[in-house]
């Protein structure tokens, strides 16, 4: 029936992934890779980047560093925040003093427990790192020489071979959608379709009734 066929053709033409996500602009997000110095020891890496190694406060450092040589514990009740927000965190980076901090943070009976031990820059990165076909695959796109994508991920170490190599999300723009008038002409054409189809039925069913 030529009115069936109208209707599921401009459905089709409505939602096509082509059509269906809006002629508006377009997020863009641009990417930098960089080969880390792990042997460069008077400066923190840019590790804190990496959601899993964030960047130490002042109020985190000073219990880290008095954590460092025994398991220290204070009632809950008496920690900012931010300190509680230890309990998230694996590594944590100390930019003052040029140190990366192992961290095993808990809380039992309402008593919060930080133990603390200094590693180096490579332990961070070895452990945090992953390798390139078990990173997200806009991570891979970006290796491959593709900087600005449509997709945001989180700043990733990945290892290729002995090389740690950070890459990490720096611009966010709006650009101009290159298929906006691809779009529009389908979602006209589509309308059209199903306009024309269904007043084509009321038509036909207006005939049958009389």
């Amino acid at each position: 029936m030529k009115e069936l066929a109208g209707l599921v053709l401009g459905v089709l033409l409505v939602i096509h992934p082509v059509v269906g996500n809006g002629p508006g602009p377009d997020t863009q997000h641009s990417y930098s890779v960089t080969e880390l110095d792990l042997t460069n020891d008077e400066t923190v890496e840019r590790l804190y980047k990496v959601p899993s190694v964030p960047y130490g406060t002042g109020s985190q450092i000073d219990l880290v560093r008095d954590a460092r040589n025994e398991t220290l514990t204070r009632p809950k009740s008496t920690l900012e925040l931010e300190v509680i927000n230890l309990l998230d965190v694996r590594y944590l980076a100390d930019d003052f003093h040029d140190h990366y901090y192992r961290i095993h943070a808990s809380i039992t009976d309402s008593t919060f427990q930080l133990r603390a031990a200094r590693v180096s820059a490579e332990t961070v990165a070895k452990d945090v790192a992953v390798r390139p076909a078990e990173t997200n695959p806009v991570i891979r796109t970006v290796l491959d020489g593709q900087q600005t994508v449509s997709k945001h991920v989180n700043a990733t170490v990945v290892r290729q071979d002995d090389q740690y190599i950070l890459v990490q999300p720096v611009e966010t723009q709006r650009v101009p959608d290159p298929f906006a008038l691809v779009k529009i002409t389908g979602y006209a054409l589509g309308s059209v379709c199903i306009i024309g189809a269904l007043v084509s039925l009321f038509h036909r069913n207006e005939a049958t009734a009389k």
